[in-house]
């Protein structure tokens, strides 16, 4: 049916052209069979040829033998020679491979599967007459002293001592014998791989002709029901044109004519339902535009199309109106916006004085969502004794456990530093691939935005904080950031210095108790130091025999922070069916996977883990 509505829908020249192009089609398929056909019939033929000198070759090995044991001239050499060819021919005949003999130029593939075992029986009777030939060939024929010949191999294959008046060679008979005994099945299977090609052959002969008589059906099929088909469609379309374009001249315009197919003909009613729709069309537009509906659309029909672009005219100067209307109200909005913003951060700063990294968490986690963002940092700028700086992240939302890792980040350095040492925002759009990664519900994704602004206070840095986002910030939005970002780094500022003061009291103070206290701890200490060596001696050999313990009775395996495992024991190999080998390139999360529900799980499961958590949790494994 497909096949059907796509031949409507093709215009008449198309049609022509499909036909030819499937008629050719069919030629050629027709002529790669035959061709194929051809080939096998080839190969089959070239290894019935082998076959048949196979044969021819065992029947000259019967003939040179009988000649050894008469002692003709040069009698061995021809045997060895005949020997020797079978050899190379019965093993082109399995395994396939160029031709050996002269009157072959080419090469054959290895016999047929159904075949060899026929072949391997042949093969293995011939390895036991090519022990008895090379009997003939290497050893003496005759006994020491014998001058006459002594025997014959009779018509049948039958060795006959008649006459007899140099003795064989003992060996030479025996061999002689054995091959007599071997003789008429060895012949018997040559004769069922001459009958195996021969059958072969018979088929791929029946079902050449089949295959003729397939392609000529399948083209006279097919030409005639073209022939069929194009008739009926074409005298379909025009009884339908012709009571159309009455109806259109009688001026009934809420008619329309449909005949599902894009050929000439459907084109040119097309475009008469065209002209009937346009009118209609401009009818509904007023009605839409009367209504309030400014968004409707309408396009003229062509550069003359006068009443059209009239009615785009009009509409265009309500939409004017509007839009400027709309973009008062947006205004005002964003300014409500901008200024609740500043009271509500107004208020946390005001709560959120005394400890720094609270502090941070409390105005990162609030500004990602005011901001409607998906991931944020504060640093804070710390400064080591021997002067050097570097950010510390304080506070952090929804980093990813590899960008969380990184915990301290030099001045200067990356995107932070630049920031920090340029004293200004930056803004991007376009991040380097392996920058920062957002996981969410739906994967592992690179953010679309990000925003880095510095904390200061009278043009000093004490931070900067970090935010980025699925969406592209707008520029509202980054002057709120920019405008808060102030307030942040003056409060940051003052909590330092409150912070400083606090640690200064309490370092004094606890300056006078440690002294006090350092005598008497320095003399507990030895005490303890002595009796803790003993007991962690003891623990040592008790915590041994138990990890002895449980990798003896249980499966164990170490992971790295990635997930992949380092090494396990082999019970855990045992129980899992993991190999040692394959063992240190699978990722425990990858293998696990189907115990969580989603990405967002199997994250903070594993983050638990990175942070030293003791948990359990029983996990079902997917083995490929």
């Amino acid at each position: 049916m497909v096949v059907i509505e796509k031949i409507k829908n093709m215009s008449i020249y198309n049609r022509a052209i499909t036909f030819v192009v499937v008629m050719s089609i069919l030629v050629v398929l027709a002529f790669l069979h035959v061709f194929s056909i051809k080939r096998e019939l080839y190969s089959l033929s070239t290894q019935r040829e082998v076959a048949v000198s196979l044969i021819q070759l065992s029947q000259d090995t019967v003939y040179y033998s009988e000649l050894v044991v008469r002692d003709r001239k040069n009698a061995k050499q021809e045997l060895e020679k005949v020997k020797n060819l079978y050899d190379k021919q019965i093993k082109i005949l399995k395994n396939g491979g160029e031709l050996v003999q002269v009157v072959y130029n080419s090469s054959i593939k290895p016999a047929p599967e159904e075949i060899k075992n026929t072949i391997f029986k042949l093969e293995s009777k011939w390895n036991g007459l090519s022990e008895n030939l090379n009997i003939l060939i290497t050893l003496e024929t005759f006994k020491q002293g014998s001058e006459m010949a002594t025997g014959s191999i009779d018509k049948y294959g039958i060795y006959s001592e008649k006459d007899v008046f140099k003795p064989l060679n003992s060996e030479v008979k025996r061999s002689i014998n054995s091959i007599e005994k071997t003789l008429d099945e060895f012949i018997d299977l040559h004769r069922d791989i001459m009958q195996y090609y021969d059958n072969q052959i018979a088929i791929v002969l029946f079902w050449k002709n089949i295959v003729y008589l397939f392609y000529v059906f399948l083209m006279m099929l097919f030409l005639a029901l073209f022939f069929l088909f194009f008739k009926v469609k074409v005298h379909v379309v025009f009884n339908k044109l012709t009571e159309f374009v009455s109806a259109i001249s009688k001026g009934n315009t809420n008619k329309s004519l449909e005949l599902g197919g894009n050929d000439e003909l459907g084109l040119c009613v097309k475009t008469l339902n065209q002209h009937v729709n346009n009118l209609n069309e401009v009818v509904s537009f007023i009605g839409q535009i009367g209504e309030g509906n400014l968004d409707f659309e309408y396009a003229p029909r062509s550069d003359n199309d006068i009443l059209g672009k009239s009615l785009l005219l009009m509409k265009e100067t309500m939409q004017q109106k509007s839009e400027q209307e709309i973009k008062r109200k947006r205004e005002d909005e964003l300014r409500n916006w901008s200024t609740m913003g500043i009271a509500k951060f107004g208020e946390l700063l005001r709560k959120n004085n005394d400890n720094l990294d609270e502090l941070a968490y409390s105005l990162l986690s609030n500004i990602i969502e005011y901001v409607n963002a998906n991931l944020g940092g504060v640093f804070i700028l710390e400064e080591e004794n021997n002067g050097d700086k570097y950010f510390r992240l304080a506070a952090s939302f929804a980093y990813d456990r590899r960008k969380y890792l990184k915990k301290r980040i030099e001045w200067g350095e990356g995107l932070i530093g630049r920031s920090a040492l340029e004293n200004k925002t930056i803004h991007l759009s376009e991040l380097p691939p392996d920058y920062i990664r957002i996981s969410s519900g739906i994967g592992n994704t690179l953010p679309t935005s990000i925003i880095i602004c510095p904390l200061r206070n009278n043009e000093v840095i004490f931070g900067l904080l970090e935010i980025a986002s699925f969406n592209k910030f707008e520029k509202y939005q980054i002057d709120f950031i920019e405008h808060i970002s102030d307030s942040i780094g003056a409060t940051i500022a003052t909590v330092k210095i409150n912070v400083k003061t606090a640690a200064l009291l309490k370092e004094s103070t606890e300056q006078a108790e440690r002294l006090a206290q350092q005598e008497e701890e320095m003399r507990q200490n030895m005490e303890e130091m002595q009796a803790t060596q003993e007991e962690f001696t003891l623990k040592n050999k008790e915590m041994d025999g138990i990890l002895s313990a449980i990798d003896n009775s249980s499966g164990t395996y170490e992971l790295d922070a990635e997930g992949f495992f380092i090494k396990a024991n082999e019970n855990y190999l045992e129980y899992t069916g993991f190999e040692k080998t394959q063992i240190t390139k699978l990722n425990f999360k990858t293998i696990v996977v189907e115990n969580f529900r989603n990405e967002t799980d199997i994250e903070f499961f594993w983050n638990k883990l990175l942070n030293g958590l003791s948990f359990s949790k029983n996990f079902s494994y997917t083995i490929n």
